[in-house]
């Protein structure tokens, strides 16, 4: 148990060093499921930039999450 919360407060922490429209992106997609296409949208973006903020952020959650 007190391992899972230390790897959650870790993603977390992750999470926060991200820039907040990215954060916000990938939470959308990730979390909520929403589509490229939605988020794009909402966003103001085209979708293949939504995606690359995306790939980039998860990339960046990966490489943050296998450090701990």
């Amino acid at each position: 148990m007190l391992q899972s919360q230390a790897r959650l407060k870790h993603a977390a922490a992750g999470l926060a060093r991200l820039p907040e429209r990215t954060r916000r992106i990938l939470l959308r997609r990730r979390l909520d499921g929403a589509n490229y296409a939605t988020i794009a949208e909402e966003e103001g973006m085209s979708i293949p930039a939504v995606e690359k903020q995306v790939a980039r952020a998860t990339l960046e959650m990966m490489n943050w999450m296998e450090q701990w």
